[in-house]
């Protein structure tokens, strides 16, 4: 039994990247798309969740999102501010591993090094 399997993601993350895959016969690649991309979705579902035994899944899956959008996106200058609300997802995907899902704060001073 594979990682994914156990928390469930495999299945989310191939229908990302499908989805976020450019398909032949495209003349442009739809940088700013017209409704909600894929990981304002996730995020959605990422901050309804209640049940903490999927939460991790979905932040897994929201992550995959981000990091799919990121690649489409690049440094364009028309993108800065969908580059911002991915910014601020992560930071906000951060906050939620900490406080719940109780992951460690590397952020903290009093965390000791290991070098």
């Amino acid at each position: 039994m594979r990682v994914d399997d156990l928390l469930g993601t495999s299945s989310r993350i191939k229908v990302l990247i499908s989805a976020n895959r450019p398909r032949l016969g495209d003349t442009t690649l739809n940088l700013v798309p017209t409704r909600r991309p894929p990981w304002q979705r996730e995020m959605e579902r990422v901050m309804r969740a209640t049940n903490p035994a999927s939460l991790l899944s979905l932040v897994y899956a929201a992550e995959t999102a981000l990091f799919l959008r990121c690649q489409e996106l690049s440094d364009l200058p028309d993108t800065i501010e969908e580059r911002e609300a991915i910014r601020a997802a992560t930071d906000d995907l951060l906050e939620i591993k900490i406080h719940r899902l109780k992951w460690p704060d590397y952020r903290r001073s009093d965390l000791a090094v290991v070098e």
